[in-house]
Protein backbone atom coordinates (compact mmCIF):
# COMPACT_ATOMS: atom_id res chain seq x y z
CA UNK A 1 0.00 0.00 0.00
CA UNK A 2 3.12 2.49 -0.37
CA UNK A 3 1.54 3.94 -3.20
CA UNK A 4 -1.03 5.71 -1.57
CA UNK A 5 -1.37 8.85 0.32
CA UNK A 6 -0.19 7.93 3.66
CA UNK A 7 -1.67 9.97 6.41
CA UNK A 8 0.19 8.54 9.39
CA UNK A 9 1.54 4.55 9.73
CA UNK A 10 -2.19 3.31 10.29
CA UNK A 11 -4.05 5.51 7.54
CA UNK A 12 -4.25 6.35 4.22
CA UNK A 13 -5.61 9.09 2.22
CA UNK A 14 -8.59 8.28 -0.80
CA UNK A 15 -10.68 10.86 -2.31
CA UNK A 16 -10.40 13.24 0.49
CA UNK A 17 -11.13 10.62 2.91
CA UNK A 18 -9.28 8.72 5.78
CA UNK A 19 -9.27 4.99 6.20
CA UNK A 20 -7.17 2.23 7.85
CA UNK A 21 -4.33 0.62 6.31
CA UNK A 22 -5.80 -2.95 6.01
CA UNK A 23 -6.10 -5.99 3.13
CA UNK A 24 -9.95 -6.24 3.47
CA UNK A 25 -10.38 -2.44 2.32
CA UNK A 26 -8.47 -1.06 -0.28
CA UNK A 27 -9.23 1.83 -2.71
CA UNK A 28 -10.64 -0.33 -5.48
CA UNK A 29 -13.11 -1.92 -2.74
CA UNK A 30 -14.34 1.84 -1.93
CA UNK A 31 -14.84 2.28 -5.74
CA UNK A 32 -16.72 -0.56 -5.27
CA UNK A 33 -19.00 0.71 -3.00
CA UNK A 34 -20.67 3.33 -5.41
CA UNK A 35 -21.87 0.41 -7.50
CA UNK A 36 -23.23 -1.47 -4.37
CA UNK A 37 -27.32 -2.50 -4.54
CA UNK A 38 -29.51 0.04 -3.08
CA UNK A 39 -32.88 -1.14 -2.53
CA UNK A 40 -35.95 1.66 -1.86
CA UNK A 41 -36.60 -0.52 1.44
CA UNK A 42 -33.13 0.81 2.74
CA UNK A 43 -32.29 2.65 5.42
CA UNK A 44 -28.85 4.01 6.17
CA UNK A 45 -27.22 5.73 9.20
CA UNK A 46 -24.49 7.51 8.65
CA UNK A 47 -22.54 9.52 11.61
CA UNK A 48 -18.67 10.76 11.64
CA UNK A 49 -17.21 7.82 14.11
CA UNK A 50 -17.92 8.16 17.77
CA UNK A 51 -20.71 10.05 17.01
CA UNK A 52 -23.86 8.30 18.18
CA UNK A 53 -23.33 4.92 15.73
CA UNK A 54 -24.27 2.47 18.43
CA UNK A 55 -26.74 4.26 19.83
CA UNK A 56 -28.48 4.79 16.71
CA UNK A 57 -28.38 1.10 15.89
CA UNK A 58 -30.06 -0.11 18.92
CA UNK A 59 -32.56 2.86 18.57
CA UNK A 60 -33.73 1.78 14.83
CA UNK A 61 -33.37 -1.96 15.73
CA UNK A 62 -35.79 -1.65 18.07
CA UNK A 63 -38.26 0.28 16.31
CA UNK A 64 -37.70 -2.53 13.29
CA UNK A 65 -38.08 -5.37 15.22
CA UNK A 66 -41.50 -3.54 16.69
CA UNK A 67 -43.05 -3.00 12.95
CA UNK A 68 -41.03 -5.94 11.51
CA UNK A 69 -41.26 -8.80 13.88
CA UNK A 70 -38.70 -11.57 12.87
CA UNK A 71 -36.64 -8.46 10.93
CA UNK A 72 -33.00 -9.95 12.45
CA UNK A 73 -32.71 -13.20 13.94
CA UNK A 74 -29.17 -12.06 15.02
CA UNK A 75 -28.47 -10.46 18.34
CA UNK A 76 -25.62 -8.11 17.98
CA UNK A 77 -26.26 -4.85 16.49
CA UNK A 78 -22.97 -5.20 14.11
CA UNK A 79 -24.97 -8.28 12.84
CA UNK A 80 -28.54 -6.46 12.55
CA UNK A 81 -27.11 -3.40 11.43
CA UNK A 82 -24.02 -4.33 9.44
CA UNK A 83 -21.24 -1.64 8.20
CA UNK A 84 -20.93 -0.69 4.66
CA UNK A 85 -17.21 -0.58 4.60
CA UNK A 86 -17.23 -3.37 6.23
CA UNK A 87 -18.89 -5.76 2.99
CA UNK A 88 -16.78 -8.86 2.20
CA UNK A 89 -16.49 -10.09 -1.24
CA UNK A 90 -19.40 -12.51 -0.84
CA UNK A 91 -21.79 -9.52 -0.13
CA UNK A 92 -24.06 -10.70 3.22
CA UNK A 93 -26.17 -8.09 2.73
CA UNK A 94 -27.84 -8.87 -0.61
CA UNK A 95 -29.38 -11.77 1.85
CA UNK A 96 -30.73 -9.60 4.02
CA UNK A 97 -34.55 -9.15 4.79
CA UNK A 98 -36.32 -5.48 3.76
CA UNK A 99 -35.84 -3.47 4.86
CA UNK A 100 -32.34 -3.59 5.08
CA UNK A 101 -30.67 -1.11 7.55
CA UNK A 102 -26.97 -0.03 7.24
CA UNK A 103 -24.23 2.02 8.45
CA UNK A 104 -21.52 3.82 7.40
CA UNK A 105 -18.72 6.85 7.66
CA UNK A 106 -18.35 7.17 4.29
CA UNK A 107 -17.97 11.30 2.48
CA UNK A 108 -21.37 11.95 0.82
CA UNK A 109 -19.20 11.90 -2.88
CA UNK A 110 -18.35 8.25 -1.94
CA UNK A 111 -21.88 6.83 -0.98
CA UNK A 112 -23.61 4.22 -3.40
CA UNK A 113 -25.40 5.99 -6.32
CA UNK A 114 -28.44 4.65 -5.65
CA UNK A 115 -28.77 6.33 -2.09
CA UNK A 116 -29.25 9.67 -3.81
CA UNK A 117 -31.17 8.24 -7.10
CA UNK A 118 -33.31 6.16 -4.92
CA UNK A 119 -33.86 8.61 -2.18
CA UNK A 120 -33.75 6.11 0.79
CA UNK A 121 -34.08 7.50 4.23
CA UNK A 122 -31.29 8.72 6.09
CA UNK A 123 -30.28 9.41 9.39
CA UNK A 124 -27.90 11.73 10.20
CA UNK A 125 -26.23 11.40 13.87
CA UNK A 126 -24.41 14.58 14.47
CA UNK A 127 -22.58 15.15 18.08
CA UNK A 128 -20.67 18.07 19.60
CA UNK A 129 -17.26 18.13 18.28
CA UNK A 130 -15.27 18.07 21.51
CA UNK A 131 -17.62 15.09 22.39
CA UNK A 132 -16.50 13.38 19.12
CA UNK A 133 -12.89 13.98 19.77
CA UNK A 134 -12.55 12.86 23.06
CA UNK A 135 -14.45 9.75 22.30
CA UNK A 136 -12.27 9.55 19.06
CA UNK A 137 -9.30 9.26 21.46
CA UNK A 138 -9.84 6.81 23.77
CA UNK A 139 -11.23 5.11 21.24
CA UNK A 140 -7.72 5.09 19.79
CA UNK A 141 -5.84 2.98 22.88
CA UNK A 142 -7.86 0.07 21.95
CA UNK A 143 -8.42 0.19 18.29
CA UNK A 144 -6.22 -2.61 16.32
CA UNK A 145 -6.62 -0.43 13.16
CA UNK A 146 -5.32 3.00 14.82
CA UNK A 147 -2.05 3.87 16.23
CA UNK A 148 -2.17 4.70 19.92
CA UNK A 149 -1.75 8.52 20.36
CA UNK A 150 1.29 9.42 21.50
CA UNK A 151 -0.66 12.69 23.59
CA UNK A 152 -3.92 14.14 23.31
CA UNK A 153 -2.20 17.53 22.17
CA UNK A 154 -1.13 16.03 19.08
CA UNK A 155 -4.39 13.98 18.49
CA UNK A 156 -6.22 17.24 19.16
CA UNK A 157 -4.05 18.80 15.98
CA UNK A 158 -4.45 16.04 13.92
CA UNK A 159 -8.75 15.79 14.33
CA UNK A 160 -8.23 19.20 13.90
CA UNK A 161 -6.24 19.04 10.70
CA UNK A 162 -8.64 15.98 9.22
CA UNK A 163 -5.51 13.79 9.72
CA UNK A 164 -7.48 10.97 11.63
CA UNK A 165 -9.96 8.01 10.73
CA UNK A 166 -12.31 9.43 8.25
CA UNK A 167 -11.34 12.71 8.05
CA UNK A 168 -12.56 16.31 8.98
CA UNK A 169 -15.46 16.11 11.94
CA UNK A 170 -16.11 19.98 10.04
CA UNK A 171 -16.29 18.15 6.51
CA UNK A 172 -18.51 15.37 7.17
CA UNK A 173 -21.30 17.12 8.84
CA UNK A 174 -21.20 20.48 6.62
CA UNK A 175 -21.52 18.07 3.71
CA UNK A 176 -24.76 16.06 4.94
CA UNK A 177 -26.16 19.32 6.58
CA UNK A 178 -25.83 20.88 2.92
CA UNK A 179 -27.51 17.88 1.50
CA UNK A 180 -30.63 18.38 3.13
CA UNK A 181 -32.36 18.88 -0.17
CA UNK A 182 -30.51 16.25 -2.61
CA UNK A 183 -31.35 13.23 0.12
CA UNK A 184 -34.06 12.02 1.99
CA UNK A 185 -31.84 13.11 5.73
CA UNK A 186 -32.86 13.52 8.77
CA UNK A 187 -30.51 14.55 11.47
CA UNK A 188 -30.59 13.25 14.83
CA UNK A 189 -28.45 15.01 18.08
CA UNK A 190 -26.84 12.93 20.04
CA UNK A 191 -25.98 15.07 22.86
CA UNK A 192 -25.01 13.75 26.59
CA UNK A 193 -26.52 15.65 29.21
CA UNK A 194 -23.74 15.87 32.27
CA UNK A 195 -25.18 15.78 35.27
Amino acid sequence: MDSLDMITSDLFRYKGMNFPVNEKLRPKDIDALKDFEIRPTDVFIITFPKSGTVWMQQILSQIMEASHPGWAEDVTNRAKIPYLEGRTVDDPFRDRKEPRVLYTHLFLELLPHGVKEKQIKVVYVLRNPKDVLVSLYHFAHSWVLMDSPTSFEVFFKQFMDGKQFVGSWFAHVKQYVAAQEQLKIHIVRFQVENP
